[in-house]
C-alpha cells in the first residue's frame, strides 16, 4: 500500500513501523486538504460578497449621481422662485440618504476587503508555521540519525575488537580453548588453520633397514 513512499529496504526491516509513519503522513496531508478546502470555501463566499457589494456600490453611486443632478436643478429653480422650498428639502433628503447609503455600501466592501486579506494573511501564517513545524521536526530527526549513526560506528568498532578472522580460507586443525571474557595478545596463537589449496607436508621417521624400499611417488 505504501510502496511509493517508503523504499523496499525500510519496509524489509521493519513493515509494521514503515505502515505507521506512511499512515500518519497520509494523514497529514489529508487534513492539509481538509484545510486549504475550507480557506478556498471561505474565501469564495468573501469574493461572492465583495463583488456583490461592488455592484450595488455602482447602483447607488448612480442613483446618487441623479439625484445630485436633481438637488442642483431643484436648488437653482428655487433661488429663482419657481419651486417651493419643500421641494428643495425634499430632494435634498433624498440626496443625503442616497450618499449615506453608498457610503455604507463602501464600509460593508472594504470590510469584505479586510476580511480577504485577513484570511489569505492566515493562511500564509498558517502555511509557513507548518512548514518551519517540518522543518524542525526533520533537523531533529537529522540530528537523532547522526547520533545514532556515531553510536552503531563506536558499537561496530567494539565488536570488531572482538571478533576473529581468518587470513585465510582452511580447515581448523586445533583450537586453544579459552575462558570467557580472557584478554588475548596479538602474537598468542589460537587456531591452527591448514590452508584449502595448499600441499600438505608430512615429517615422518622410517627405520634404517626400511630406507632402501623407498621411492618417489610411493603410497
Amino acid at each position: 500500500m505504501w510502496s511509493n513512499i517508503f523504499p523496499d529496504r525500510y519496509r524489509r526491516e521493519d513493515s509494521l513501523l514503515a505502515d505507521r509513519l506512511a499512515a500518519l503522513l497520509m494523514t497529514e496531508v489529508e487534513n492539509d486538504r481538509y484545510e486549504k478546502a475550507v480557506y478556498e470555501s471561505k474565501k469564495a463566499v468573501l469574493h461572492a460578497q465583495t463583488m456583490g457589494h461592488q455592484s450595488r456600490k455602482r447602483l447607488a453611486d448612480e442613483q446618487l449621481m441623479v439625484l445630485k443632478e436633481q438637488y442642483q436643478a431643484i436648488e437653482s429653480l428655487y433661488h429663482k422662485n419657481i419651486t417651493s422650498r419643500d421641494s428643495l428639502l425634499e430632494i435634498k433628503k433624498q440626496y443625503l440618504e442616497a450618499h449615506h447609503a453608498v457610503d455604507g455600501v463602501v464600509a460593508n466592501l472594504e470590510e469584505r476587503r479586510r476580511s480577504l486579506a485577513q484570511l489569505e494573511q492566515e493562511q500564509r501564517s498558517e502555511r509557513a508555521e507548518k512548514i518551519n513545524s517540518v522543518a524542525q521536526n526533520i533537523a531533529e530527526r537529522e540530528h537523532e540519525h547522526h547520533l545514532l549513526a556515531s553510536q552503531l560506528k563506536q558499537v561496530n568498532a567494539q565488536i570488531a575488537q572482538y571478533t576473529l578472522r581468518s587470513p585465510v580460507e582452511g580447515i581448523v586443525n586445533s583450537l586453544v580453548f579459552r575462558d570467557a571474557g580472557d584478554a588475548v595478545e596479538p602474537p598468542q596463537e589460537l587456531p591452527k588453520i591448514i590452508p584449502v589449496d595448499s600441499e600438505l607436508v608430512a615429517e615422518v621417521m622410517i627405520k634404517n633397514q626400511d630406507v632402501g624400499f623407498l621411492r618417489v611417488g610411493q603410497r
